[in-house]
């Protein structure tokens, strides 16, 4: 699932044609960042249908991988179970990847509660994060972006295959 490019830029790469890349299966979003606009939940709600339609193993990326990609990766992790523990410490996972940020580091803390924390609450639509039933709420906002239940029982069925 490439979230930033469009099927037409990502295959105008240089060297795409030769790429491993160039024989997968992808969609192309070429999704913006703002998570509030139907643009994004639309966007959205189309690259979950193509998981649910298509056999793993999958790949989610974007330019840097931890905003759009970040964001998607919390919300399928939510979705599948995960505590608001493991989507935090995975999430955070970039910006000690991309940052050298460590869990210690005063700046974590802030990225987590000021943006990601925040965000996450807002997508799916829970005041307290740490105490929601994560797993539901995903469902719940990828029926409200517009995936019926059986695309919601497809895209579990395929993720929880290993």
């Amino acid at each position: 699932m490439n979230l930033s490019d469009s099927k037409k830029s990502a295959e105008s790469f240089d060297g795409f044609d030769e790429s491993y890349y160039a024989g997968t299966t992808f969609v192309a979003l070429s999704m913006g960042v703002a998570y509030d606009t139907e643009e994004f939940r639309s966007k959205l709600a189309k690259g979950l249908r193509f998981f649910a339609s298509h056999e793993g193993p999958y790949a989610i990326h974007c330019v840097e991988g931890k905003d759009r990609t970040g964001i998607v990766a919390a919300l399928l992790e939510c979705f599948m179970g995960a505590s608001c523990e493991e989507v935090k410490s995975d999430y955070m996972l970039s910006f000690y990847i991309y940052y050298g940020i460590e869990p210690e580091d005063a700046a974590y803390k802030t990225i987590w509660d000021r943006n990601v924390k925040i965000v996450l609450q807002e997508l799916l639509g829970v005041e307290d994060i740490e105490n929601a039933d994560l797993a539901q709420a995903a469902k719940d906002y990828f029926q409200e972006i517009g995936l019926n239940d059986e695309e919601i029982r497809l895209l579990h069925t395929r993720l929880e295959k290993r």
